[in-house]
């Protein structure tokens, strides 16, 4: 596990994290990522990037996570900024979950979530990912986003569980049922 436990920033970088790997953001600290790729180390997949609470926070811009069995955990509110960032190959690409029923604070805009059967890693090779986004007891989610998001090849884009969701301006095409 990786404690993001100061304000850190990483621009360029190619973080290869081994199977079950964590990166865990605290309350109170942020972690930027600009034109970052994180992908699996071996041939099994990685865990995610967690937010821990309201005063944690993630920004991406122009990224590429993939690999991850959740690439980003946001609980009880922990706020991400998603911009121009791919998802590929994951099980889930942002799940948000038990933020007690206030408004989340997330973002995600110009962003694709995307997998291939072939391409998925264990414990999930030859299957599609889950989901794009899972929204699990999150109160209200806005997935208005300034450019569109695109799901493919997902067997969900969204799933909203006991969320209220508000979206417009994503492309869903090529779902699959599993």
């Amino acid at each position: 596990t990786f404690w993001v436990d100061t304000a850190l920033s990483l621009s360029g970088a190619t973080l290869w994290m081994h199977d079950d790997a964590v990166i865990w953001i605290l309350p109170g600290q942020s972690l930027t990522l600009d034109s970052c790729t994180l992908q699996a180390a071996c041939a099994t997949m990685w865990d995610g990037i967690y937010l821990d609470g309201p005063t944690a926070s993630l920004q991406t811009n122009q990224c590429l996570i993939m690999d991850a069995e959740q690439a980003i955990v946001s609980l009880d509110n922990g706020d991400f900024q998603v911009t121009d960032t791919d998802f590929e190959h994951n099980r889930v690409g942002i799940w948000v979950r038990n933020n007690g029923g206030l408004p989340h604070p997330g973002r995600v805009s110009g962003s694709r979530f995307f997998s291939k059967p072939q391409n998925m890693l264990p414990p999930y090779a030859g299957q599609y990912g889950d989901a794009g986004i899972y929204l699990q007891d999150a109160g209200t989610v806005d997935l208005r986003p300034l450019q569109p998001n695109r799901f493919v090849k997902l067997s969900a884009g969204i799933i909203s569980d006991h969320t209220n969701l508000l979206v417009n301006q994503s492309r869903f095409t090529e779902l699959q049922s599993q």
